[in-house]
């Protein structure tokens, strides 16, 4: 034991005096004296125990690097002590280091084991040997080093300058095709052309060069043709280079060729990008000829067509003549032509011939115009949008030499004639204030209607307000004629109105008078009853042609000032229950003659209904809507009517439940029902249940078998929260009615909370009337089905104890979305996320479950 102790410690004195007399050789090398490393043995020693490289950047990946971290570990054997290090670097090639820079200085203590870094950069290209000194920084003495001799992480490292290094660059020829191609005897083999492509470079430019090969398309070997020049090209993509082939360029024998194009970067040979027959249609059967091939022949043309003299008296885009002018030309010489022209409706298939022109002569000065009078004395046109052709002969034939048409020449589509009898001046355009009766002390609307017998595409127009009449911008009000334009307003001084209409998507106004815009003005009580004159001015008013068509109209509308008070329906000056009696009445399509619908719609939403009634309500029991706290009602809360399923059985009487589900407080409510023929309903029988104490339950006939139901309290009862039976219809089932499934849905419902305001929700559930001759529990023995998967996404499949003779699905709104006889499997991926009811129809009747489409 004590013999291998003994070799361990010769062992480890032998490695340690390798260590310093390598250290010693290579100070000798470098000139300096070696005793220093005497000292340190004798004393602290100084080591570099560790380099590497780190933070390499090489950006177009040629393996020199434009900058690196060098990252040294120095370490002291005891105490510790500040160092700095000194960077040295030399070309591989050459034998002297120079220096390249300094580190600051560097606290170390034994085994720190800490990383310190230096950035390598800015040196021209090359392939370089590093030396690192650590230095006492009190002594300024070389403690330790390394260098590519002792280190091969700092022997051949390569290194070039950021100029040097741009990022990686790619290639591309995004497309070819043809130009100027010359085939003068039109038999599709050209003598020349120009091939067009689309070089580009990922970033940056480059300069490049191009290779054009081509081969006959039954080769496999492809011949050099041309090699261009150097040129520039960026990562723009569509700027092109072309070259021309055949002909003077370099004749091509009759034949059809496929072309390769090659691009390389300038003074290389290496391929960068290619583009041929496999991915471009455009290099690949090609067909060429010499050009003593390709004889010249003469080639007829019309190279415009266009309208003068048009004659369009009611400005309204239809022209009930115009000349039509188009420019024939021949490629030389001369020749005598006719034209004949042609017509159909834009929507047609058929052109019929309209005129047949004399002989005339045409050279190849294309500015040489002829002209055909269109429509009119010449052969009236019917009110319409044509389209016109116009084909070109030689005298004596009836071969085309040229054609124009609708294709290539917008001028000679969809152009608007009519029949002179239909091209009448005497036209009224107008808008103007439409009369009216308005109320001081609360607010009214004032129609604006415009008459119109010429189709429109915008308007502009100014309104002078009276004083005392206040309209604010953002309650302006489009009619749906207006649906597809953008409508603005603004004050132009303290009391006119400019207003503009115009569409972005070339939208038009028909001709015809009705209302154009809705403007809820607030008249003072302090305005004096009369007639005020609210006049329309500066009218711009634009057809199709973005003419100025507007005309005077006969008078300013007159605005009629009266006394009234907000929720006096009767206008008699008070506000009671005889106000909401007549709102009733009105609801219920029994308006009385004193009924004023400017006051009795309180909320100025246009239309007249339970919400009305409860704001008429809160003005007789002095509540404030305004002052009450705000609840607020989330667009996901539910609120919403369904019936119970009631199966009966023909000639019976039975009680249908009208169930409420609301997760808002209700004041009131609204809403029309609809029964299915052979089921009858007395409005006078409706019973109400407790959910509804307090509450006026009116019912009343409409129409057919609809029925309208309205429900308030005097005494501003709500009903809370909850789910649960509100009404009870009794309702007697004819002899002779189907057996069936009869979904039972409810329209123009409303839900006011208590702010008055409508919070109805859409339906999760509707109920269902079946007919049946079998009690529940007879159906329910006797048949059944399955609907599976459930929920489903794609299909769904129904199994039944009874042949199926049909299936629907049906909306919660009861809207029949799917009717079907197979059973296997229906598809419903059409079917937007949501709950569905699926309907099955038998001999021995129908049956209806719920299943969710997601």
């Amino acid at each position: 034991m004590r013999k291998i102790t003994i070799f361990i410690w010769f062992l480890s004195i032998f490695s340690v005096a390798q260590e310093v007399e390598k250290k010693s050789l290579i100070f000798k090398e470098i000139g300096f004296n070696s005793s220093f490393l005497k000292k340190q043995s004798q004393n602290v020693i100084y080591n570099i125990k560790d380099l590497r490289w780190t933070n390499k950047i090489d950006q177009d990946n040629d393996g020199y690097d434009r900058s690196r971290k060098l990252e040294f570990n120095p370490d002291v054997s005891n105490g510790s002590a500040t160092i700095y290090a000194n960077i040295y670097y030399k070309l591989s090639s050459s034998t002297r280091y120079v220096f390249y820079k300094k580190t600051g200085n560097i606290g170390i203590s034994g085994n720190t084991n800490r990383y310190y870094s230096v950035d390598i950069n800015s040196l021209n290209r090359g392939i370089y040997d590093f030396r690192i000194d650590l230095v006492d920084a009190n002594t300024k003495v070389v403690k330790d080093f390394e260098n590519a001799n002792s280190k091969a992480i700092l022997n051949d490292e390569r290194f070039e300058k950021t100029s040097e290094d741009p990022t990686q660059q790619t290639f591309n020829i995004t497309s070819a095709s043809w130009t100027n191609i010359v085939d003068n005897d039109k038999d599709g083999y050209r003598s020349s052309g120009r091939l067009v492509f689309r070089p580009s470079v990922s970033s940056g430019t480059a300069t490049v060069y191009a290779r054009i090969y081509r081969k006959l398309y039954n080769s496999n070997n492809y011949s050099l043709y041309k090699t261009t020049n150097n040129f520039s090209i960026s990562s723009v993509a569509s700027n092109s280079y072309n070259i021309d082939i055949g002909g003077a360029n370099g004749e091509l024998a009759r034949g059809i060729y496929d072309f390769r194009i090659d691009l390389f970067k300038s003074g290389s040979t290496s391929i960068k990008a290619t583009r041929g027959p496999s991915n471009d249609p455009d290099l690949n059967d090609e067909r060429f000829e010499k050009t003593s091939e390709d004889p010249t022949q003469q080639t007829f043309n019309i190279t415009s067509a266009s309208w003068t003299n048009i004659v369009d008296n009611d400005k309204d885009g239809y022209r009930s003549s115009g000349r039509l002018v188009f420019r024939p030309s021949v490629s030389s010489g001369t020749a005598t032509v006719y034209a004949r022209i042609y017509r159909k409706l834009y929507n047609s298939n058929n052109y019929s011939l309209y005129k047949t022109t004399n002989n005339f002569s045409i050279s190849s000065v294309a500015s040489n115009s002829y002209n055909i009078d269109i429509g009119g004395a010449n052969g009236e046109l019917a009110r319409g949008i044509y389209d016109f052709r116009i084909d070109l002969f030689k005298s004596g034939s009836t071969s085309i030499k040229a054609t124009r048409g609708p294709s290539n020449d917008p001028d000679l589509n969809d152009e608007r004639f009519e029949k002179t009898s239909e091209d009448n001046s005497n036209n009224t355009n107008c808008i103007f204030v439409k009369d009216t009766d308005a109320f001081k002390a609360t607010k009214n609307n004032i129609e604006i209607v415009l008459e119109n017998s010429k189709t429109l595409k915008g308007f502009q127009f100014d309104v002078e307000i009276p004083i005392g009449f206040t309209f604010q911008i953002p309650d302006l009000k489009k009619s749906p004629l207006l649906d597809n334009f953008q409508v603005s307003g603004s004050y132009i001084n303290s009391n006119t109105i400019r207003i503009i209409a115009f569409s972005l998507n070339n939208a038009v106004i028909s001709t015809n008078k009705q209302s154009l815009l809705t403007l809820p003005i607030y008249i003072d009580k302090s305005v004096t009853e009369g007639k005020y004159q609210i006049p329309i001015t500066n009218k711009i008013i634009s057809d199709v042609n973005n003419d100025n068509i507007a005309s005077n109209c006969t008078a300013d509308g007159t605005v009629t000032v009266k006394s009234g008070i907000q929720g006096d329906v009767n206008s008699d000056l008070v506000v009671n229950i005889l106000d909401i009696l007549g709102v009733v009445d009105h609801i219920f399509g029994n308006t009385p003659s004193n009924f004023n619908s400017a006051l009795a719609d309180l909320n100025t939403d246009n239309t007249i209904n339970v919400l009305d009634i409860l704001e008429i309500q809160d003005i007789i029991l002095g509540s404030n809507t305004s002052s009450k706290s705000t609840i607020n009602h989330s667009k996901t809360d539910l609120n919403y009517l369904f019936i119970k399923d009631l199966t009966v059985s023909p000639d019976s009487n039975n009680k249908l439940e009208i169930k409420l589900k609301n997760n808002n407080i209700i004041k009131g409510m609204q809403f029309d029902v609809e029964l299915p023929s052979g089921v009858t309903f007395n409005p006078s029988d409706i019973e109400s249940t407790t959910r509804l104490d307090g509450f006026n339950v009116s019912s009343n006939k409409l129409s057919g078998n609809t029925y309208r139901v309205l429900i308030f309290s005097l005494t501003s009862k709500t009903l809370p929260v909850g789910d649960g039976t509100i009404l009870k219809l009794p309702i007697s089932i004819s002899s002779d009615i189907s057996l069936d499934t009869y979904p039972i849905t409810f329209t123009k419902v409303t839900l006011s909370n208590t702010n008055n305001v409508n919070v109805a929700s859409t339906p999760e559930t509707i109920g269902n009337i079946i007919i049946n001759t079998l009690s529940n529990y007879e159906l329910e023995k006797n048949f059944s089905f399955l609907v599976f998967p459930n929920p489903a996404k794609d299909n769904i499949t129904i199994t039944s104890s009874f042949e199926i003779n049909k299936v629907e699905v049906y909306s919660l709104l009861g809207k029949r979305v799917i009717e079907s006889t197979t059973t296997k499997s229906i598809n419903i991926k059409k079917l937007s996320n949501a709950i569905y009811f699926v309907k099955v129809i038998t001999k021995r009747g129908s049956a209806i479950k719920r299943f969710v489409k997601q």
